[in-house]
Order: C-alpha cells, then sequence, then structure tokens
C-alpha cells in the first residue's frame, strides 16, 4: 500500500495547492500506463483479510 501511496504523491502536480480541492485533481488528464501498473505492488488477498479482522476488532 505504501509503494501505491507513493506512485499516486510522485504524480501530484506541483502547482496543486497541498491541501483542499483534492476532488478536482481527478480532472487532470494523467493516465497510468501498462508499465506503471505492472510495476505496482498490490496487496495480496490474504493482506486485505488481515485489514479487514484488524478494522472489524477496532485495531489499528
Amino acid at each position: 500500500m505504501r509503494n501505491i501511496i507513493a506512485f499516486l504523491r510522485a504524480g501530484y502536480p506541483a502547482d496543486a495547492a497541498p491541501t483542499g480541492h483534492i476532488a478536482l485533481l481527478a480532472l487532470c488528464p494523467r493516465r497510468i500506463t501498462d508499465a506503471e501498473i505492472a510495476g505496482m505492488e498490490l496487496p495480496t488477498l490474504e493482506q486485505i483479510a488481515l485489514v479487514r479482522q484488524r478494522v472489524n476488532a477496532g485495531v489499528g
């Protein structure tokens, strides 16, 4: 998940305000390439299940 967040932050426009109006960034023409998608480390089903267990248990 950290890699995905870092990827998204790396593509954040330099001239965009650091806070607020985040939804407007969806209107930017930036697109993720197939190569960028292939390079992402997506969570496994086991990792997703663990997060769900923690959320349901009220932990972290």
